[in-house]
């Protein structure tokens, strides 16, 4: 099953949608990058849905460093990815355009 994910600073929110179609949204108050925000998307789909899932998200700098092709330079960034690679369980992670991101629509 695909689950996409995305992250939007301005609203302070998490959002996943399963190949179910549920949508899930989580509000934060923390001070994150867009970056941070991402991981922190991709970590909330892997603890909803473990097993082997796709994970799909429009980051592709996080795609690419969590999938251990780019190098992640920033420590809280790296600190969220080593969180992220303990928590998987058969997922793996992949990139789409910003467009077919089912969980761009829950962020408006």
């Amino acid at each position: 099953m695909r689950i996409w994910v995305d992250a939007s600073t301005k609203l302070k929110r998490l959002a996943v949608v399963g190949g179910d179609g549920v949508p899930f949204a989580e509000l934060y108050n923390e001070e994150w990058t867009n970056n941070e925000a991402e991981y922190h998307a991709i970590l909330l789909a892997v603890r909803l849905y473990p097993g082997e899932h796709e994970i799909v998200s429009d980051s592709l700098l996080a795609v690419m460093q969590l999938n251990k092709k780019w190098a992640i330079r920033n420590d809280r960034l790296l600190t969220l990815a080593r969180r992220i690679w303990t928590e998987m369980k058969g997922q793996t992670i992949s990139w789409c355009l910003r467009a077919e991101n089912r969980a761009g629509v829950l962020l408006g």
